[in-house]
């Protein structure tokens, strides 16, 4: 399985955990968004995945940390929005991201200090907006 677009998209009765996902996605947006119903933490990226956008959007009831996005990754648009019950940003994010626009809006359980910016993310406006995390230094004001 390379794309998963859209796959689960809008399932609000889908409960449960995520399963591991496969190791070729390489087009997971609109996956799992809306997915309301979903609990647990979120599983592994693969290293193949490139493209996230709204690949978890409003799944409000998954906890924890985000984890490590791929090197692969360069679209994470809307990917985490409106998923409250994540705590913890990776600990960085891949230099490969060009876009990231409202990336871990309303992530209002997120707090912490960001991950370093990546130079090559130009697409980023309000990527931070409605968290609790602070700014390391490397972001402009329009990414909250």
């Amino acid at each position: 399985l390379t794309s998963g677009y859209g796959m689960f998209r809008a399932c609000s009765g889908l409960t449960g955990s995520i399963p591991a996902l496969p190791d070729s996605l390489k087009l997971g947006a609109f996956m799992f968004d809306g997915c309301s119903g979903l609990t647990g933490t979120i599983p592994a990226l693969p290293d193949s995945l490139t493209d996230g956008s709204y690949m978890f959007n409003f799944c409000r009831s998954l906890t924890g940390t985000i984890p490590e996005l791929p090197d692969s990754l360069t679209s994470g648009d809307n990917m985490f929005s409106y998923c409250s019950g994540l705590t913890k940003l990776p600990s960085h994010l891949p230099t490969s991201l060009t876009s990231g626009f409202y990336m871990f809006q309303n992530c209002s359980g997120l707090t912490g200090k960001t991950p370093k910016k990546p130079s090559g993310l130009t697409h980023y406006t309000n990527i931070f907006r409605d968290t609790e995390v602070t700014n390391d230094g490397s972001w402009p004001s329009d990414a909250w």
